[in-house]
This record gives C-alpha cells, structure tokens and sequence, in this order.
C-alpha cells in the first residue's frame, strides 16, 4: 500500500510539473498572438504633406490581463515610415503603467509613446528630427457629431530649443530606438468614460505634419 502510495505522489508531482509547463507554453503562444494580430492590424494612409498611421487594438482584456501580470508589459506596432523617403516611426503601448506617466497616486494608465527607429534614408534627412506628431485615441461612437477623441501633441520646439526636442539625436549603431519623454497617458477610468473601447477593440491614430 505505501509503495502504491508513493508512486502515486510520484505521478502527481510529475503531472503537476508538466501542469505548469504547459501554463507556461499557453502564456507564450497567447503573447506570440497578440504580438501578430497588434502587426496585422496596422494601417499606412498618406495624404499630400501628412502622414497618417492607424494602429487596430484587438483583444485588449487579454492585453491588458498579460500587463497586470508581467507577462508582456509593452505591445508595439509595425514601424511605418514618414514619406516615401522619410523617418522611420513605431508605436509603443504600455496597457498597465503605473510609473511612466509621473503619477503620484500610482492609478494604472495606458501610455503611449512614440519611437523612431533607425531607418533607410537617415543619411539623406535632415537632422534633429523636426516634425509635429499627433497621437489620437479614436472615439468610436456611431453619431460622429458626439465624438470626443483624445488628442496628444508631440511638437519639435524651436531652433533655440533645440536641445530638448522630443528626438534631437539621429538613431546610430548604438542607439537603434529613440524613445520621446512625453508619453501620452490615459487612465483605465477614462477609457470607459467615452467608448474608446468597443468589442475589445481600440484605434489609435498618429498623424505626422511639418513642424511649420
């Protein structure tokens, strides 16, 4: 009977173990599928002098639920590119942040910021990096009358100020992604207050116009 006993306590840790593994193969196979749909849903529209980049959110409880447990705290989007011979740009999300954004009561945010990324025409652009940025967080209310988007501006200073414009060293060997240090942030509480979110699914906007 004790030996029967101890190999079924045997079996049990062994079934427990492989338990856990497979937890931890699922976790890795939804962040691999989130990462893949946050790409397949990227769109590019350019429009005269403006660019316009539309970045499709789906599944974002599943995002947000990786976020709160560490799993995969940042999502990125496809890097798009300014013009035909322009800066190269992607888009990171944070959906649980808490520290990013400055916030002193510590209330979870969504943040966003902008990246530019080493891209093919660096040599023939000129430099710092002197466009404005526009970050919108699309309200999807049917009646486009009673739509209340959130905006962030991303705007180069002046040629004065030019030490502190949002990307004011040209991305190198050893610098591949420049971060800007103005996020764009967003409290969970305020993503229900409009419907920012609808069928699990958020759009966000990035509009880049000559800093005239």
């Amino acid at each position: 009977m004790r030996e029967h006993l101890e190999f079924a306590c045997v079996k049990l840790n062994n079934t427990q173990v492989q338990l856990n593994e497979q937890r931890g193969q699922l976790d890795e196979i939804r962040v691999q599928l989130v990462e893949t749909q946050a790409r397949l849903n990227c769109l590019t529209v350019e429009d005269g002098r403006k660019k316009r980049f539309i970045w499709k959110i789906k599944s974002f409880s599943e995002i947000l639920r990786q976020a709160k447990e560490g799993v995969k705290e940042r999502i990125e989007s496809d890097p798009f590119y300014t013009g035909r011979y322009g800066y190269k740009l992607k888009v990171f999300a944070y959906p649980y942040d808490t520290g990013f954004c400055f916030n002193p009561h510590e209330v979870p945010y969504l943040s966003i910021a902008v990246v530019l990324m080493e891209g093919e025409y660096d040599d023939i652009l000129p430099w710092p990096f002197r466009k404005k940025i526009t970050v919108t967080m699309i309200d999807q209310n049917k009646d486009l009358k009673e739509r209340q988007n959130n905006i962030y501006y991303f705007k180069s200073p002046r040629k004065r100020e030019l030490k502190d414009t949002i990307f004011s060293e040209r991305p190198g060997e050893k610098m591949k992604v420049v971060e800007s240090e103005l996020p764009f942030c967003i409290p969970h509480k305020e993503l229900q207050t409009r419907r920012y979110i609808v069928n699990d699914t958020l759009f966000l906007q990035v509009d880049v116009t000559p800093d005239d």
